[in-house]
This record gives C-alpha cells, sequence and structure tokens, in this order.
C-alpha cells in the first residue's frame, strides 16, 4: 500500500487552481504548482491514447519530501 501525504483529485481533467490550492500540506519551496501541472499534462498525454479508454488514472509524485497522489479524470471517457 502507497503512503502519500495528499491527495490532488482533479474531476474537470485539467489543473484547477481551486483544487490545488485546497492543499493542507504547505509547499516551503514554491514549485510544488509546476510540478503538478506538469503530471496533469502527462497524465493527459495518457488519455490520448484511445486504446486504452481510462476513466481515471492516478500517480504519484515526491516534491520536497513528501509523496502526493494526483488523480486525474478523463473528461473524454467512454465517448
Amino acid at each position: 500500500m502507497s503512503s502519500f501525504n495528499y491527495e490532488f483529485i482533479f474531476t474537470s481533467g485539467s489543473f484547477d487552481q481551486r483544487v490545488y490550492n485546497a492543499c493542507t500540506v504547505p509547499d516551503t519551496l514554491g514549485g510544488r504548482q509546476a510540478v503538478i501541472e506538469s503530471t496533469i499534462a502527462e497524465v493527459q498525454n495518457v488519455f490520448n491514447n484511445n486504446v486504452l479508454n481510462l476513466h481515471k488514472f492516478s500517480t504519484f509524485v515526491e516534491y520536497a519530501n513528501k509523496n502526493y497522489k494526483v488523480t486525474v479524470t478523463n473528461p473524454a471517457w467512454n465517448k
């Protein structure tokens, strides 16, 4: 079982500032948002593979000695 400090859940399929701002873990280095945005872009590329037809995808990111789970919903799923 994986352990993480916080889970970001982006149900719209893209970065949402309100979802990011809800994080209760302080960003002491100031670069976490860019890392999360980059991770979402990578997940969006996975969603572009129509053969997979994924509804949701989760991945883990380590930043500043903290582990974050990033879950993204595919808005084009099953269309």
